[in-house]
């Protein structure tokens, strides 16, 4: 019985496995069920909010927007919370890819559909008003 426990003993020595993880989670414990509205987002959130403050105050609105989408991740946390788990809610269902439990949309696949509309069609136009010159920021 020594045997059986030794390989689990040496992974867990490695840091490959934590006790209490569950099985096929790297890390150790599950993650936060709130997701991007989870407690250790807070920090970047506030971060954000003093340099809008200070983007509003001083910053041409053009440069303002490039700093604030650069500078603090939430805005692109909150895209992606939107697009795995729908727009309204707990976070705690199984992520899917247009939103609804079951992956047939609803109010979260409309949310999530409209995102990657936005993005595609900001790309479209970017690969194409770019080379020729054109503002399209």
């Amino acid at each position: 019985m020594a045997a059986a426990q030794e390989p689990a003993a040496a992974a867990a020595a490695a840091g490959d496995v934590q006790e209490g993880a569950p099985e096929g989670e790297e890390g150790g414990g599950a993650p936060d069920p709130r997701g991007c509205h989870g407690r250790g987002v807070a920090v970047f959130v506030v971060h954000w909010a003093a340099l809008a403050l200070v983007a509003l105050s001083v910053m041409h609105v053009q440069v303002a927007t490039r700093f604030l989408s650069a500078s603090c991740p939430p805005l692109y946390w909150f895209a992606a919370h939107l697009l795995l788990y729908g727009g309204g809610g707990s976070s705690s269902r199984a992520p899917t890819a247009m939103g609804g439990k079951d992956g047939s949309g609803g109010a979260g696949g409309a949310i999530g559909a409209l995102l990657w509309g936005y993005c595609w069609a900001f790309a479209s136009l970017g690969a194409v008003m770019f080379p020729n010159f054109y503002p399209w920021t």
